[in-house]
């Protein structure tokens, strides 16, 4: 806030509405964004057991495998920050930044409740209707990004258009390549 104090949490020391409405927008929009924040046709290779990194659209509380991981800045309750799990280098961070913002904002604009706690290894015996698994592949997270009707109008037609034709072009020239030489093409690019 203006005056200093932690948005993040209100005053019982939990995630605050507006914070839990931002990070709820997020997890909503999720799929989609996964196109944007993980935008190469290896990146879904990492969303899956047993790497380090987020399976689920889930929120949790020291869980590196959260898709947001609410994590401790020193001693005591207070103060906490989040982490957003799910992108990786092969992102523009203008793109990515500029759709996080945009699906907090819509959750914040929609007074979105603030995501319920999930451990991902609780998750990986048991699933929930509220939390699905992260798309595993560049198609799935296109497909969920053409039907995310709020993320593909928070940038300019000509650049969408343009920023699937590519990825589907990237598709289309990958689609033959055997995995380890797609991890030494994109190990020489990135």
């Amino acid at each position: 806030n203006r005056d200093g104090s932690n948005i993040n949490a209100d005053e019982h020391h939990e995630v605050s509405q507006k914070a839990g409405a931002f990070l709820s927008g997020i997890l909503k929009h999720l799929k989609a964004l996964i196109a944007l924040t993980s935008p190469s046709v290896i990146s879904g290779k990492r969303y899956q057991p047993p790497r380090w990194t987020a399976y689920f659209n889930n929120y949790g509380i020291q869980d590196r495998k959260a898709a947001i991981r609410q994590t401790s800045l020193g001693d005591g309750p207070e103060p906490f920050h989040f982490e957003f799990r799910t992108a990786d280098a092969a992102a523009s961070p203008y793109l990515v930044l500029s759709a996080l913002i945009h699906a907090g904002c819509n959750g914040l604009e929609q007074d979105l409740s603030p995501p319920v706690s999930h451990i991902t290894d609780d998750l990986l015996k048991e699933s929930t209707k509220s939390i699905s698994k992260l798309p595993q592949t560049l198609k799935e997270s296109l497909e969920a990004l053409v039907n995310d009707s709020i993320l593909m109008h928070c940038f300019p037609e000509q650049l969408m258009e343009n920023y699937l034709k590519l990825k589907h072009f990237e598709l289309k020239i990958t689609e033959n390549t055997e995995p380890e030489d797609l991890f030494q093409r994109y190990n020489q690019c990135y």
